[in-house]
């Protein structure tokens, strides 16, 4: 089976985004290219119970969706004599006189690249209780709630053979660059930098440190070589702090603006540079996590 949350799941891990060949790639910014930014993964999945669909999946076909981008859907299909239907993953590219048109990776003479599936075509449910309840309910496999309507197959119940059917969920990917700043809202461990200007030094040095939460306004850091820098094991910087960025973005910030203050719809700091406004023997943090 194509498990798309099990792919979204492992793309989100570092891994897949992070010290890699793509990580060769950004480095190449250190030699006067742009350097790309790096991405971290933000997955939303829903599930099958109705109660909670609509809270946390980002779209629900149905006989009503309005098509607004591509998103990536699961196809299923049962084969003639056998029991269990089988899953594919495919990209909704379109709707079109009102069908869905979706590009089939895997295709062949009977499934071809692009296939087609009226939205009024019922939709694949796991659960055969489900579909039947429902039937025994309704006097039909119709649900209905608001503007959501839709009609649910199982293989056991109501499902034809050589058939393609949706199931009703679809997922987005999105990929989001994630940085440390006065606004910065905490959800989860990660590991950032901290940067220190050590005093009768010329050069910042730079250490992994892993942020273990936010409290009254302050990051609460694991620093990882405190045996090295001599520095307590767990270091607190307050958010509003200046963060550390490179020469070059702190002077062209301050030719552009006049200040050291960066903006970007929520995103906001203050930013310093050991040429720029930094104390030494002091910890700041770079807003790029790792």
């Amino acid at each position: 089976m194509n498990d798309i949350e099990t792919l979204l799941e492992r793309i989100c891990k570092k891994t897949y985004l992070n010290e890699s060949g793509w990580e060769i790639v950004r480095n190449q910014g250190r030699y006067n290219c742009p350097e790309l930014a790096k991405s971290t993964c933000e997955f939303k999945k829903g599930n099958f119970q109705f109660e909670t669909f609509q809270k946390t999946i980002l779209v629900f076909l149905n006989e009503n969706f309005v098509f607004t981008r591509p998103l990536t859907v699961t196809g299923v299909i049962l084969f003639q004599n056998e029991m269990n239907p089988h899953f594919h993953q495919m990209t909704l590219d379109r709707i079109e006189n009102g069908e869905y048109v979706l590009q089939n990776t895997q295709f062949s003479v009977e499934h071809p690249a692009a296939i087609r599936i009226e939205q009024t075509r019922p939709y694949f449910h796991p659960s055969y209780e489900f579909v039947n309840n429902l039937c025994i309910q309704t006097q039909n496999n119709i649900y209905v709630e608001g503007n959501i309507k839709l009609r649910f197959v199982n293989q056991n119940r109501l499902m034809r053979y050589n058939k393609w059917y949706l199931c009703p969920q679809a997922y987005s990917l999105t990929l989001t660059k994630v940085l440390l700043n006065k606004n910065f809202i905490f959800s989860h461990g990660m590991t950032v930098f901290g940067a220190i200007l050590f005093n009768n030094k010329t050069e910042t040095k730079f250490y992994k440190m892993q942020l273990k939460g936010i409290e009254n306004g302050e990051y609460v850091l694991d620093n990882w070589s405190y045996y090295e820098n001599h520095q307590p094991e767990e270091i607190r910087i307050k958010q509003t702090h200046p963060y550390y960025s490179s020469s070059e973005k702190v002077e062209d910030l301050y030719k552009q603006t006049g200040k050291y203050i960066f903006k970007d719809e929520n995103v906001e700091m203050e930013l310093v540079n050991e040429n720029f406004n930094m104390k030494t023997d002091t910890w700041y943090l770079r807003p790029e996590s790792e």
